[in-house]
């Protein structure tokens, strides 16, 4: 076995390690090849799971920004503008059309196909709405585009269904991730069972060879060893004496050459050394000694290094952190030392930089500070807050600054955010600082070991939303209450808007469209008011020719005064032309009638007016006829035609009269023979029918001049009703007005309502954003976790960024809810409009009944005023009936005395009366019951006239 001993130790070794190289091949190839199928795994886990989700990321940024888009085409007026919008929409559709075609080619699970297969489907539903968007746009129908948009429109739902879609494949493709990570997982653990196996065979087979190779080596090396042992002891005196011929044959003799030397040449040296001493000078004691140079240039080269340490950390106590070591001082590993630690800082302060680059970067106001509440970081946004408002001069002024020199109004109270934070555990708090609003959101800055170092702040501006809030809470009571005075028909409206600041301008703007349009419908109400006002006291005054200026008025307006002229036209022609005609029937003229073409009650009263005048000119033609025949002696008349009213009195006492005259004709014939008798009472008879029918002459005057006065007083009743009709009417159409421009307000509620609710949309948007960056933090997060020891850092600012996220998406939370306070008193607002319309509707109502009771009195009293008329004319005519009665009694009392001389010529003239026959007999309603004729059968051998009080009237 000698030989073995001699044999050199690298071929022993060599031999041996050949062995185990073979078998550590094998246990190589088998890891290999398991590695292998986990970096195929891992592949597929990214190019099929990982970068499918970013890939639906960037589709549903795209379909955000798309709905930007088509809410700008539709607000744009300009084609090419239109256009423009509708080739960026094209733009964003490719864009997803290029994410959807990598995504499906990542597909592998016949659900999530079927999903994308829906979501293809839904993209070209949401091109066939966009279509009509855009047609509507370019035709300027915004009203009718943003109806497509709303939540219940066609284009809303078709990208409602979209974004569902959307969602749905991104927790998908995460189950798809997790199982193939978990498959992952078993083939890892799968592997390593096998490389323990196979290790632990090669470690048997190596511990055997191990064995064998301790018997030649280990012994002889641990005898070594323990020389190297007595060596680090200081123990020099132990000498190996071996006589092998091997390398460690070799290595005995020179360590038994080198403890020598050591022993009388470093030790002393080294011993100053070890205890930092490099003062020491060591000299080469000749040209061919190595170990003297050699340590005195390891005492130079520690000395520098010691030197370039020193300038290093004194530098970044400093702060200098620019200050690097002089690598080329030195040379080895002395060097890499130095260039190690030079990296080392490039490392640390690029990093820093980065970092602070990073929250430079965030819009948000943000300051660190220690747990003794004094500044350590601020970032530029804050930095520019706290210069501009000369809290301080820079940043560097203001850290190692106690944080309540801000001289917030919550610094130094329990309104602290870091005092809410530590007191209570609430994270926010809102403060007022230079005249403006801000919430400030707090959170624990922790170190590595998780123990709290300080705070970090963040300050977010809620300026705009509150000043934008306040002016449109302001302006909506404003226009309130000026369409309640317009529901109470007051025009006095209060159209100052607001002065507007860098927030409310555009706010101020719409309101400022808004108090535009009701400045146009006061001026159109009051020209509206003034001219019907103008009307109504020209129908006062009886100028019944003026008329209101159509062209003074717009659309309904103009249609509501060219009908009220058009009205006044109707109602002042019947009223002239009856006027005539009654002219004409005062001066006698019975053959005049109305001829105009009426309609409706206008008609009636012209039927009526002819109907009056053709009956008169019937009844006056037929007395006529019926006093000219009795004016000629015959007597024989009787009016047999059917007479109306108080006509009927004058048709029975013209036929009284013939009768009585034709009776008494009768009497005078026979009783001529006893006229001479009873002249004297004749002659006393005639008198006292001359008193009586004087005094039924004067009652009738009376009568005649009260029923002239009635009838006076009727035809004022009747001008009055027709007024009032006149004035019922003009209140009604004013009323109709009223209720149209109600229902017109109501509208422009509605509009604005609707205005709100697109502003609720676009908070919605924002809401979108702020999902999509928590998907991107998202993606972020799973890029960081892939990158590893690497990723900490971006994997700790993808979590602030999520947190920013989060935050964005609560503060467009509470906007909603302020635009929805807005949009409740909107709704409360249309509520009153609403009510008022609903109360005017039953004003109109109730217009329109007493427009029709004052029609109704109207027509009765023109009715009463015609038939009184006809009485009047019928009195008159008994008067001078009457008064001719009372002429002829005068003369008859008079002619008594002549009478018996004469008895034979009135016998004679009675004879030249066609007297009626003797059968017929009639009542006199104003006389007692008597006989009036006596059959000629029943002759009175000698007649007698009886002037006795009860038939003295007979004659």
């Amino acid at each position: 076995m000698k030989w073995m001993y001699d044999m050199k130790i690298g071929m022993k070794l060599l031999v041996s390690f050949i062995i185990i190289a073979l078998i550590t091949g094998v246990v190589g190839i088998i890891g290999i090849i398991n590695i292998q199928n986990i970096q195929n795994s891992n592949v597929i886990l990214y190019e099929k799971m990982t970068l499918p989700i970013a890939e639906v990321g960037q589709i549903s940024t795209s379909y955000q920004r798309m709905r930007v888009i088509v809410r700008d085409m539709i607000i744009e007026n300009n084609a090419d503008l239109i256009q423009s919008n509708a080739d960026k929409v094209d733009i964003r559709n490719q864009e997803i059309d290029e994410s959807a075609a990598a995504f499906q080619e990542t597909l592998i699970d016949p659900e999530m196909q079927a999903t994308f297969e829906k979501f293809m489907a839904s993209r070209k539903v949401l091109a066939d709405e966009f279509k009509k968007v855009k047609a509507l746009a370019l035709e300027n129908r915004d009203a009718e585009a943003f109806a497509l948009l709303a939540d219940t429109g066609s284009y809303e739902i078709a990208a409602t269904a979209e974004m569902d879609a959307i969602n749905k494949l991104v927790p998908m493709k995460l189950t798809e991730a997790e199982n193939t990570e978990k498959v992952n997982a078993a083939a890892a653990a799968s592997a390593m069972n096998m490389m323990i196996i196979v290790t632990l065979i090669s470690f048997v087979v190596a511990l055997v060879f191990g064995l064998v190779l301790r018997a030649m080596i280990s012994k002889p090396l641990q005898q070594a060893n323990q020389m190297i042992k007595e060596m680090g002891r200081g123990h020099f005196s132990m000498r190996l004496a071996m006589k092998r011929k091997d390398e460690i044959g070799e290595m005995a003799t020179l360590m038994d050459t080198f403890s020598d030397e050591l022993q009388n040449i470093v030790i002393g040296t080294m011993n100053q050394m070890s205890n930092g001493d490099m003062s020491a000078n060591v000299e080469p004691k000749d040209d061919q000694d190595e170990l003297s140079p050699a340590l005195k240039l390891t005492i130079e080269t520690i000395r520098g290094l010691i030197d370039e340490s020193s300038r290093l950390a004194q530098s970044a106590i400093q702060g200098q952190w620019e200050t690097r070591g002089d690598a080329d001082r030195f040379n080895g590993g002395f060097k890499k030392i130095v260039e190690g630690v030079n990296a080392t800082l490039d490392t640390v302060v690029d990093k820093m930089v980065w970092y602070e680059a990073i929250i430079d970067a965030v819009p948000f106001p943000l300051h660190v500070t220690d747990n003794d509440m004094k500044w350590t970081f601020m970032n530029k946004s804050f930095e520019a807050m706290m210069v501009n408002n000369h809290v301080i001069k820079d940043r560097a002024a203001g850290l190692g600054m106690d944080c309540y020199h801000a001289d917030a109004n919550i610094c130094q109270t329990e309104g602290c955010g870091i005092r809410r934070l530590v007191d209570h555990g609430l994270s926010d708090s809102y403060f007022d600082w230079f005249g403006r609003n801000y919430r400030q959101d707090t959170a624990y800055l922790k170190d590595s070991k998780g123990e709290n170092v300080g705070f970090v702040e963040v300050v977010t501006d809620l300026t705009p939303l509150i000043r934008v809030s306040d002016f449109t809470k302001n302006e909506v009571n404003r226009l309130a209450n000026n369409l309640l005075h317009l529901a109470a028909g007051d025009l006095h409206f209060d159209l100052e808007i607001s002065e507007a600041d860098e927030y409310t301008s555009e706010v101020r703007a719409q309101f400022n469209e808004i108090r535009n349009s009701l400045e146009e419908v006061k001026s159109s109400v009051e020209n509206l008011v003034t001219d019907t006002s103008m009307l109504v006291q020209a129908g006062v005054d009886g100028q019944l020719e003026i008329r209101a200026e159509v062209a003074k008025h717009q659309g309904d307006f103009a249609k509501i005064v060219d009908g009220v002229n058009a009205t006044l036209d109707a109602v002042v022609a019947p009223v002239q032309e009856a006027s005539s005609v009654l002219k004409e029937l005062s001066l006698g003229n019975l053959t005049t009638g109305m001829i105009g073409n009426y309609n409706g009650d206008y008609a009636i009263i012209k039927e009526s007016m002819n109907q009056t005048v053709t009956f008169l000119k019937r009844y006056v033609d037929e007395i006529t006829l019926t006093l000219e025949a009795v004016g000629q002696g015959n007597l024989n008349q009787q009016i047999s035609t059917e007479y109306l009213g108080d006509f009927l009195a004058i048709k029975m006492a013209l036929n009284d009269i013939t009768s009585t005259l034709s009776t008494t004709m009768a009497e005078i014939n026979e009783a001529a023979g006893q006229v001479e008798a009873g002249a004297v009472q004749i002659s006393d008879g005639g008198q006292a029918l001359s008193q009586g029918t004087t005094e039924q002459a004067s009652a009738i005057e009376e009568l005649n001049a009260t029923i002239e006065e009635v009838a006076g007083e009727t035809k004022k009743n009747a001008v009055r009703a027709n007024e009032a009709n006149q004035r019922a009417q003009e209140v009604r159409d004013n009323a109709e007005v009223g209720n149209q421009q109600m229902t017109e307000m109501v509208t422009a509620m509605v509009d604005i309502n609707e205005s709100s609710k697109n502003i609720s949309r676009i908070i919605k948007v924002i809401d979108d954003i702020a999902f999509q960056t928590n998907i991107l933090a998202l993606n972020a997060a799973v890029e960081a976790a892939r990158a590893g020891q690497h990723g900490k850092g971006f994997a700790v600012v993808a979590e602030e960024v999520r947190s920013l996220a989060a935050r964005s998406a609560e503060a467009a939370k509470e906007t909603t809810g302020l635009i929805e306070g807005s949009i409740d008193k909107v709704e409360t607002g249309t509520k009153i409009a609403d009510q008022t319309a609903e109360s005017l509707k039953d004003i109109l109502r109730e217009i329109e009944k007493v427009t029709g009771l004052v029609g109704d009195i109207a027509q009765a009293s023109s009715e009463q005023a015609s038939e009184i008329a006809q009485i009047t004319e019928g009195i008159e005519q008994i008067s001078q009936v009457v008064q001719t009665n009372s002429a002829t009694a005068e003369e008859s009392a008079a002619a008594s005395e002549e009478l018996s001389g004469q008895a034979e010529m009135l016998k004679q003239m009675v004879g030249a009366f066609q007297l009626k026959s003797s059968g017929y007999v009639e009542k006199n309603l104003n006389q007692p019951r008597a006989e009036m004729l006596v059959s000629s059968n029943d002759r009175v051998p000698q007649p007698t006239i009886m002037l006795d009080d009860m038939e003295m009237d007979k004659y």
